[in-house]
């Protein structure tokens, strides 16, 4: 029995260990840390250090904690003391005892806090210079966990999250709509601020189907319900509003733009410049790139001859032709070459070198430079004015704006900003310039809005968490259009309860643009900077980490870059869906026979089935079969290049995860077995059935084998032979589901009959 005993504890601690990532062991409390922690020198007690070696099982910490005998440690006054009383409810603040010092959290939280002259204590009892109180209020969230950028890395771990500073004068409390039955429902909202809404006041609803806010400046063609003509009403309640399609573009990207003829995008991606056609529709072999090191945001020149790459990591630019197809140079400008920027009168290309705080200006005559100037620190977005008189420079740890004379470059402003300022844009008539605040904290981010005629910050506009690029569509900027990284609060962070969410997924906000005037008037200083909110809707872009946006030329589509999932965003009016993209609009099927070649690369998510795997999904791809006879067949994805899912609807599509499907399969053939087979489909006449190609997960997209295995290949009507009537039925497929070499298949067959 006792062998039995000491062979199930050894079991049980072989068991516990195997829990652990390798090298690291349970520590006291069975939490991993690193083996070689123990007898490193430092004493790990669960007090000073989050791991806890402070027991007999690990000999005190490997003697790193027996200075004074087990059990026993040194206290704030040098004394032994006995390790049991942290924590015990009792403050230990004597000349025999004395625990109450940072080095043991003040007892275990049993002692109040006493900190140094000219200092206070935060809500995790670290203690701080009273000047740090000046961040109470300053529009930041400051609760541990996040970063934020430049000199701020110091002030990470500051948690003013608690009522004693009235959680960080209200920066932590994040407002909006709680009801997630609401359209404006805000799933990290802590307070209700009251604005949910469930419908439209009179009168106020767009083309699109959104509710528009009191003083913008545009004017409804709508008022009443949405629109099925959008097209007609562009710019006076229709804006691009509908994810029409996500286009892989084989690399992580950040920045994109349109050529002004609007024939193709470009995106910077770490692998070159891509080239995305616009006048083809789907996206497999619709992507070509050319190769240079990797970019971070690209312009074209104003008449579209040639399109200029910033690359952070070389320092430059790279400068592609478009019609030659070929990158022909490469210009120096500066360390951390981030963002580039073409002026409307063709004069200038201005680039902002992030690490050397410097603007650089070429001439795209002859890729020449014709100045280079210092800025604030970090400069990060740029952009010319109306007219390109001035050139405004974001300046990301300097916080601040700052404007430039073209004239001469040199400086005749800087307006301070809230907060790391990121995107930057002016309204169409010059009169303001918008500033976007790049946040840590995974609230409401917000725009700076600047009076341009005496550089004060007049208003602040509510948009989404982590704003990276925005821009103005319409001829008087009718609609601003923000991309929101949507992970803004693990850029830098010290714990990790937000980042272990994943919360990544980015969204385009779309505002209408206040009349700023009628809001503050243009004579006044506001003592109290007003809050707008003015958001008509925010649309999911099914990609990670969005970053950089542009627009075509006549402002049907605008397109956003998404990094971390390698694609292209497309928002429409919702008029131009792709073939396939959903069972309304699905691909038809003649008849369940021989092999077709799809691509799910840029049609959006719009169903999911668990098969067993309960992945979110990717790209799907609907086709619609009526078979004119009942038929059983096997149908394969073996031969595609993604991981593929395939999973049939009869009679109506289900919604997501609905379970309704007739047949699911994820994997069972193909590259490492994460292709897709379904056997004994039987498919009946007279009944309609859907189709649905689908991808494991968001990433996975791309080039797809259908194949129908049948018992008699060619044998279309099931009667047991290939003759004229399959034939017949065949033609009826051809080009759009049967191609010439299923014709010289079918050809072979004719005449066979079936055993």
């Amino acid at each position: 029995m006792r062998a039995l005993l000491f062979f199930a504890s050894c079991l049980l601690a072989i068991v516990a260990f195997a829990q652990c990532p390798s090298g690291e062991i349970p520590d006291c409390n069975g939490n991993c840390h690193p083996a070689d922690w123990v007898g490193d020198g430092i004493c790990d007690d669960g007090i000073s250090y989050p791991s806890d070696f402070m027991c007999s099982e690990f000999g005190w910490d490997g003697g790193d904690c027996s200075e004074c005998g087990g059990g026993m440690v040194l206290d704030c006054n040098g004394n032994c003391a006995a390790f049991s009383l942290i924590g015990n409810g009792i403050c230990n603040n004597s000349d025999i005892v004395n625990f109450a010092c940072s080095q043991y959290d003040w007892d275990g939280g049993d002692c109040p806090v006493v900190c140094p002259e000219g200092q206070f204590a935060d809500c995790s009892n670290q203690c701080w210079n009273n000047g740090i109180l000046d961040f109470v209020g300053d529009w930041h969230c400051h609760s541990g966990e996040w970063g934020g950028g430049g000199w701020m890395y110091g002030y990470v771990s500051l948690d003013l999250n608690c009522a004693a500073f009235d959680f960080d004068g209200g920066d932590c409390i994040f407002s909006g709509c709680t009801d997630p039955a609401a359209t404006n429902f805000y799933q990290h909202a802590t307070e209700d601020d009251g604005s949910c809404q469930y419908e439209c006041p009179p009168g106020t609803t767009d083309c699109m189907g959104a509710c528009v806010p009191e003083d913008w400046i545009g004017a409804n063609a709508c008022a009443e319900e949405p629109s099925d003509q959008p097209l007609e009403h562009l710019f006076e309640g229709a804006y691009p509003a509908v994810l029409e399609s996500v286009i892989p573009v084989g690399a992580p990207t950040r920045g994109v733009c349109v050529l002004p003829d609007g024939s193709a995008a470009f995106a910077a991606t770490d692998a070159g410049f891509a080239r995305i056609s616009l006048t083809e529709q789907g996206a497999c072999g619709a992507i070509e790139t050319f190769a240079s090191s990797a970019l971070y945001t690209v312009a074209p020149t104003i008449g579209g001859d040639f399109v200029v790459g910033a690359s952070y990591g070389d320092g430059g630019v790279h400068i592609l032709d478009v019609a030659a197809e070929e990158v022909m140079g490469f210009v120096p400008t500066g360390d951390g070459a981030l963002k580039v920027r073409a002026s409307a009168n063709g004069e200038w290309v201005a680039v902002s070198n992030h690490n050397d705080h410097t603007v650089s200006v070429l001439d795209p005559e002859d890729w020449s430079e014709i100045t280079n100037f210092a800025v604030g620190e970090n400069p990060r977005n740029i952009a010319f004015s109306p007219g390109d008189s001035l050139l405004y420079v974001a300046n990301w740890s300097s916080f601040s704006l700052g404007v430039y004379a073209t004239g001469s470059w040199a400086l005749i402003e800087e307006v301070e900003v809230d907060y790391w300022p990121q995107a930057v844009w002016p309204t169409p008539d010059g009169d303001y310039v918008l500033v976007a605040n790049f946040g840590f904290d995974h609230s409401y981010d917000h725009i700076s809005v600047i009076r341009t005629a005496d550089w004060q910050v007049i208003a602040r506009l509510q948009t989404g968490a982590g704003p990276e690029d925005m821009m103005t569509i319409g001829p008087n900027g009718e609609y601003l259009y923000v991309t929101n990284w949507g992970m803004s609060c693990c850029f830098h962070t010290v714990g990790l309860s937000c980042c272990a969410d994943e919360i990544n997924d980015g969204t385009a906000t779309i505002i209408a643009l206040p009349d700023f005037d009628a809001l503050v008037s243009p004579d006044e200083i506001p003592d109290d900077i007003p809050y707008i909110q003015s958001t008509l809707m925010t649309v999911p872009l099914e990609g990670a980490y969005s970053f950089g946006m542009a627009a075509s030329a006549d402002g049907t589509n605008v397109i956003v870059s998404n990094r971390d999932s390698e694609s292209v965003s497309v928002l429409g009016l919702g008029m131009q869906l792709l073939p396939g993209d959903d069972c309304d609009n699905a691909l038809p099927l003649q008849a369940p026979a021989f092999c077709l070649d799809g691509c799910t690369a840029g049609y959006t998510d719009q169903y999911n089935e668990a098969c067993p795997f309960e992945a979110v999904g990717g790209a799907d791809l609907v086709y619609r079969l009526e078979p004119m006879v009942t038929d059983t067949v096997n149908i394969d994805l073996c031969p595609s290049q993604f991981d593929t899912k395939i999973y049939i609807y009869e009679g109506a599509c289900g919604s997501v995860n609905s379970e309704s499907a007739i047949y699911c399969n994820d994997d069972a053939c193909g590259v490492n077995g994460w292709r897709s087979r379904l056997e004994d489909v039987v498919f009946e006449s007279g009944q309609t059935y859907f189709l649905i190609i689908d991808g494991y997960g968001a990433m996975d997209r791309g080039d797809f084998t259908l194949c129908f295995e049948t018992d008699c290949p060619g044998d279309l009507d099931n009667d047991g032979h290939v003759q004229l009537s399959d034939l017949l039925i065949f033609l009826q497929g051809f080009a759009w589901q049967f191609d010439t070499a299923d014709l010289l298949e079918f050809t072979g067959l004719f005449g066979n009959a079936c055993d």
